[in-house]
């Protein structure tokens, strides 16, 4: 079986669940720093996928992390999940944060034969979040500011 034929038979597993979340976040908009549902049903389905979930996480009430594996390297996946006032999901945050979830959830990391480590961190930030990856074997370490 080709790598391409490998992913798509593991997103099928989870390609509806992620649909469902996906539209019921685009029919119930949740502006930021107020989507609790929101953050309880992402957390929620990265924890009922053997994720170690704390919620609420990093001082606000509606960001939570999301750990699966403990080696390196680290790899941080971070999502938006937040809507626009009186328009809702018109910049797709609804696809942004169920897409981020699925590349969670279909890591290498995730999986039960898999010692690696996949930090999983969402929140609504005042600042633009920073993501940190740092690879021992390359001996180097990458700074991504989201802006």
């Amino acid at each position: 079986m080709s790598r391409k034929e490998t992913a798509q038979r593991a997103f099928s597993t989870v390609a509806d669940e992620l649909t469902s979340l996906s539209e019921w976040m685009f029919e119930n908009p949740e502006i930021a720093n107020q989507e609790f549902e929101s953050s309880r049903k992402l957390s929620g389905f990265l924890g009922g996928h053997g994720f170690a979930v704390t919620y609420p996480a990093y001082g606000l009430e509606t960001a939570f992390a999301a750990t699966v594996g403990a080696r390196d390297p680290r790899v941080i996946i971070c999502c938006e999940y937040d809507a626009l006032p009186e328009v809702g999901h018109g910049c797709g945050h609804n696809i942004i944060a169920t897409a981020a979830l699925g590349a969670g959830v279909l890591s290498p990391a995730s999986s039960t034969n898999s010692a690696s480590a996949s930090p999983f961190s969402a929140h609504q930030p005042k600042r633009p979040p920073v993501a940190t990856s740092t690879s021992s074997t390359l001996e180097r370490s990458t700074t991504v500011r989201l802006q």
